[in-house]
């Protein structure tokens, strides 16, 4: 757990000397010095004077340093939701070591002067394993259980604990307690980074921060019901006992969405300048807007003069001082994003175009532009911002999901003007691998997105002020990548979850969790994207219907139970039977939850199914069904109705241009291009050396003359009226038990015969009109070219001067009209055996 983990190939430039201070009338230094400018030109130089004061040296070239991959969070405030909710959102976008499992960490009642240990926080799974979160075990974190190694974790510190802790639930942040508060997380830049404390690395020494994002959300959750109280406790801890960041590059920073029943606000910290304490600073969401946070910071000026909307270290304005980068006397306020982001990382508009899609989406009169300077110079986006209509739990779950479809910028495939259709593949997938280990040499980025392939869980927190906590608070959690997975919605009142929820992790296959089923449905949807995502979505809607129905009973049961038990001093007052009530109530979802699991999989294999090897199986049964009803025929076992299954559906046409399939192998050489005739040889007697007759031009020319072979003909000796006197014959015998509508049968199927035959005799004259040939057939024809023969082999096979070939078989058992009217004659009799054959 202490060793940090390292990507290949970053190694740090020199040190370089800090900036100067800028001038009184400027927040910034103009010179390419200064943290800011530097930026513009190079974000990752700019953090590194900074960076080296938290670890007194540079980097040794040796020393690879960590990967952030950051997540995406949304908050809207009560008076902006359908229902006066307050929500906050969160993408776990790690890769596929992170721990996404949801867990309950129950309420407990701690002994004065006890320990709150602090630990080291990995994020990848198993993030924790020990006795010491809670004073009962908690399943999941118990060493040696499932794939839990049988060593605990040691506490890198301690800090005073409380008496008394709420119950929670967490995957790698805290996410919501039981008393409405709720959380959500997003990684940023900063200019300053630290180590946590304990932890040596060369030519850093020892760190000396102890707290962690992920810690001080887990604190908050287990101390504080309203989001001010929470932000205030874990700016103080962080300045006290120091904080360190998810990374020691990028992600030295962090940001919460904090909220609670009335109010939600955003919370960024980073490391001060030695590593040992923090700068941090909160602001108010309006209650009528929406914010993100997109791995940025989007806080701005701080105005010191209202306490109400803004929060902040005495660390943010003194260390600015101090480093000259803002001054008292300039009489500007503090820009907290210019002062202390590093700016975007990985790419230009991996941040920015973010905020621009959810924007795009919750308020597109605004009309922002997708494109700007450099996210701390140009401030393209506000803060916060009114919907352009009231939004509820769907709305953000749609937006979590999204990849700026029908935009320029969609990474759908040619849905893009900045993409070919190569991008998505034939069906137009939008997620793209990043790369970086596969293609080396190759500079280049995709869109960054708000739904993402790789994210390992995600959740909306709603918090609402007109129910009881056990009720009002709803954590929707949707394990594995948005994009694919359902939000389930669990009640802050729960005092357990269900495994399907609490298990499930990128290091073992686990069919009987969300994650798994999640996981399962999001590949399976990748094999044909475009086509398979209709049903996912329709999928996701019916299930989203069903959450809030129940979400609707449990809260109606809720209430009622309350109303029943209102007044305490009512000597009937059982509090026992409310609480059981409550728990009754909101334990449906465990069920629900369990249901989800079950139905996940039917679409799993209905996805499977239906568009397994290319094809498309219809399923009329069901939405969700793996069965499709064979062909249907009748009694002498002729389709009467084909099954509904397109056997070879193809790839788009434009994709197919894209990829040289018109510049595949050809088709067959046709006989004109050969210069001979096909087909096989005349073997009859050709005793005046007339020219060779084919056995198809034979058969036309008996068909002209004779007859037709296949009905339609109405001369006497024709191979339908010799059938006809035999079927007629059958019927004497039979004393006429056929009746007259078997007689139409058997003519109108004679006739469709007989124009088959006549189109196939066609066909077979045309493609040998070209050109002449002895050759028997056309593997004869094969047979010569591959030996270099070419037409002097075929001729060896010819008629002699005579008319004889070399074959000594008696003429009649060669004879193809013959043989052509014996086998239609059998056919139509029901006597021939090996009709494949022929």
């Amino acid at each position: 757990a202490a060793s940090i983990r390292p990507s290949s190939g970053r190694t740090a430039p020199p040190l370089v000397s800090l900036p100067p201070p800028p001038s009184p009338t400027m927040k910034f230094a103009p010179s390419s010095s200064s943290p800011l400018r530097a930026a513009s030109s190079s974000s990752s130089l700019s953090l590194l004077p900074l960076l080296f004061l938290s670890f007194g040296g540079p980097l040794p070239s040796s020393f690879v340093l960590p990967s952030v991959e950051g997540c995406t969070t949304i908050a809207v405030g009560r008076l902006a939701t359908i229902d006066g909710s307050v929500l906050s959102s969160h993408s776990n976008d790690g890769e596929g070591t992170t721990d996404p499992r949801l867990v309950l960490v129950p309420s407990s009642v701690w002994p004065s002067d006890s320990t709150r240990k602090i630990f080291y926080s990995p994020e990848s799974y198993p993030r924790y394993v020990g006795y010491d979160r809670a004073s009962m075990p908690i399943r999941e974190y118990e060493p040696g259980r499932g794939d839990n190694p049988t060593v605990s974790f040691e506490p890198l510190c301690e800090i005073p604990q409380v008496r008394r802790t709420y119950r929670y639930m967490e995957e790698t942040y805290g996410a919501l307690n039981e008393r409405q508060l709720g959380i959500s997380e997003s990684t940023c830049s900063g200019v300053f980074g630290a180590a946590p404390k304990g932890m040596h690395h060369p030519g850093y020494g020892a760190g000396r921060a102890c707290l962690s994002i992920d810690a001080l959300s887990q604190i908050a959750m287990e101390r504080h019901s309203r989001a001010r109280d929470a932000i205030g406790e874990m700016g103080r801890l962080a300045v006290r006992y120091g904080f360190y960041g998810a990374g020691l590059f990028e992600g030295t920073a962090e940001s919460l969405m904090v909220t609670d029943v009335a109010e939600a606000w955003v919370f960024h910290i980073l490391p001060d300048p030695d590593g040992s304490s923090a700068i941090w600073a909160a602001r108010r969401v309006p209650d009528d807007s929406f914010a993100v946070v997109p791995n940025a910071f989007i806080i701005r000026e701080i105005d010191a003069d209202d306490a109400t909307n803004y929060m902040w270290s005495d660390s943010a304005f003194d260390v600015a001082e101090k480093l000259g980068w803002w001054s008292p006397s300039s009489g500007e306020k503090l820009d907290f994003t210019a002062t202390y982001s590093d700016g975007e990382y990985s790419h230009k508009y991996y941040s920015g175009r973010r905020s621009w899609g959810v924007y795009r989406k919750f308020a597109p009169s605004l009309d922002l532009s997708a494109e700007y300077e450099e996210w701390r110079i140009s401030d393209p986006y506000p803060f916060a911002a009114r919907p352009d209509a009231k939004l509820c739990v769907e709305d953000v779950a749609m937006v979590m999901r999204s990849y700026y479809e029908d935009t320029p910028y969609s990474q759908a495939g040619n849905s893009s003007s900045k993409l070919n259709l190569l991008a998505g593949g034939p069906w137009k997938s939008p997620d793209h691998v990043a790369g970086d280990n596969s293609t080396p040499g190759i500079v280049g980025n995709w869109e960054r997105t708000v739904g993402l392939y790789r994210t390992s869980d995600s959740y909306i927190a709603q918090s609402r002020s007109y129910l009881p906590d056990a009720a009002g608070g709803i954590l929707w959690y949707g394990p594995y990548a948005a994009p694919y997975a359902s939000y389930v919605p669990f009640a802050g009142g729960m005092t357990s979850l269900p495994r399907s929820a609490t298990s499930g992790h990128h290091m073992r296959l686990d069919k009987t969790t969300l994650f798994w089923a999640n996981r399962y449905v999001g590949n399976y949807a990748r094999l044909k994207w475009i086509d398979t995502m209709r049903e996912v979505k329709a999928f996701q809607g019916r299930m989203m219907g069903e959450f809030l129905e129940l979400q609707s009973d449990v809260d109606a049961l809720v209430v009622a139970a309350l109303h029943r038990h209102r007044d305490i001093s009512d000597p009937d007052y059982d509090s026992v039977s409310y609480e059981r009530a409550v728990a009754d109530a909101v334990d449906l979802y465990s069920d629900n939850a369990e249901r989800t699991v079950s139905l996940t999989w039917d679409l799993a294999d209905h996805l499977m199914f239906k568009y397994a090897d290319g094809q498309i199986h219809s399923t009329p049964e069901s939405p969700l069904g793996t069965h499709t009803p064979p062909r249907a025929y009748d009694a002498r076992g002729s389709t009467v109705r084909e099954a509904e299954v397109i056997d070879q559906p193809g790839y788009p046409n434009e994709w197919l241009e894209k990829v040289g399939y018109k510049d595949g192998p050809p088709p067959p050489p046709n006989c004109e291009e050969l210069e001979w005739r096909c087909g096989h040889a005349d073997d009859d007697n050709n005793n005046n050396n007339e020219p060779h007759r084919t056995r198809t031009q034979q058969a036309q020319d008996d068909e002209t003359e004779g007859g037709n072979l296949r009905g339609g003909g109405d001369e006497e000796g024709t191979i339908n009226e010799e059938m006809a006197e035999e079927e007629d014959g059958d019927d004497d015998n039979k004393g006429g038990a056929d009746d007259d509508d078997n007689d139409d049968d058997d003519d109108e199927e004679t006739t469709m015969m007989g124009e088959a035959w006549r189109e196939y005799l066609a066909k077979k004259r045309e493609a040998y009109e070209g050109g002449r040939s002895a050759c028997k057939s056309r593997g004869d024809v094969a047979a010569a070219l591959l030996s270099g023969g070419g037409r002097k082999e075929c001729a060896a096979a010819a008629p002699d001067n005579n008319g004889n070939d070399d074959d000594d078989d008696d003429d009649d058992d060669d004879d193809p009209v013959k043989e052509d009217r014996k086998f239609v004659q059998d056919r139509e009799d029901g006597t021939t055996d090996g009709v494949s054959a022929k």
